[in-house]
């Protein structure tokens, strides 16, 4: 039996049983520059992997 393909990165748009009423979905709390850039490499980072992974699969025929 095949099992479904995991998704590792976040999807658009988002599942509504996933979000808030006001649509926010993370506090920035406690939030700064460093705390940013980081956030922003991290999810680049994410990103060009979710891509290679998506566009090194084989096309379906």
């Amino acid at each position: 039996m095949e099992h479904p393909r995991r998704i590792s990165y976040h999807l658009y748009p988002q599942p509504a049983d996933t979000a808030t009423s006001s649509g926010i979905v993370y506090s920035a709390a406690g939030a700064g520059a460093e705390v940013g850039e980081r956030v922003a490499d991290q999810v680049a980072r994410q990103l060009a992997d979710a891509v290679r992974r998506e566009f090194a699969a084989p096309l379906p025929s």
